[in-house]
């Protein structure tokens, strides 16, 4: 009883997933076989994860979940990981908190840089804006150890490996959106939100399977 309710709720988050994960499913069945529909189920399962790991990165770099799904399609583009962007989205929002609690030393660095954190009334810009005007800037100065330098010291270890991507400037970073969203891969948080519901309720439908198992060999 316990599994069968726990199923339902999986069967109910399955059903909210979005309908690029539902169409990778209909793809891969369509071949028909076994094989197909395991490929199918680790299809989905995929989505669902990358889709559920958006929102919660949404909420660590402070980025909308639809603007970080279609910047992580542009930086797998330039050969960086969800993971490198997410570090260096996130030491960037770091980067930015220094700023606003008066760091001498990180104000220096984005003045150098020619990038305002802060608004006309000293509250922080959104970080997309200043990932946006970060990359202007990339895209204004050669390539060579400044830039490095720049790169490592806003976004941390990932810096290096996301120069290619800033090197697009915001209206490149600007095209790859769009060009995601005509791919249907931007992601809505009501889809994010429903990718997590689904992979906890599977967790806990493995949780209750094994209590399930431990209750039958228990004397």
């Amino acid at each position: 009883d316990r599994a069968s309710a726990t199923l339902k709720k999986v069967g109910a988050e399955f059903g909210a997933l979005s309908s690029s994960a539902r169409l990778a499913t209909t793809l891969l069945t369509s071949f028909g076989g076994a094989l197909s529909l395991g490929a199918a189920a680790a299809a989905l399962r995929s989505v669902a994860n990358l889709q559920d790991q958006m929102g919660k990165m949404a909420q660590q770099t402070g980025i909308g979940v639809e603007a970080l799904s279609a910047l992580d399609y542009a930086a797998k583009l330039s050969d960086v990981s969800t993971e490198e962007l997410g570090a260096g989205i996130s030491r960037l929002t770091a980067k930015m908190g220094d700023v606003a609690q008066g760091s001498k030393e990180t104000v220096a660095i984005f003045k150098a840089l020619g990038v305002s954190v802060l608004g006309a009334g000293g509250q922080m810009r959104p970080t997309e804006e200043v990932l946006g005007d970060i990359a202007d800037r990339f895209s204004e100065f050669a390539d060579g150890p400044e830039k490095t330098a720049f790169a490592i010291e806003i976004f941390g270890r990932a810096g290096a490996k996301l120069i290619p991507l800033l090197n697009q400037g915001r209206d490149g970073l600007q095209e790859m959106r769009e060009e995601a969203e005509r791919l249907g891969i931007v992601i809505d948080s009501k889809t994010a939100k429903a990718a997590e519901d689904f992979n906890d309720n599977l967790t806990r439908l493995s949780a209750t399977t094994r209590g399930v198992l431990m209750d039958a060999f228990t004397p």
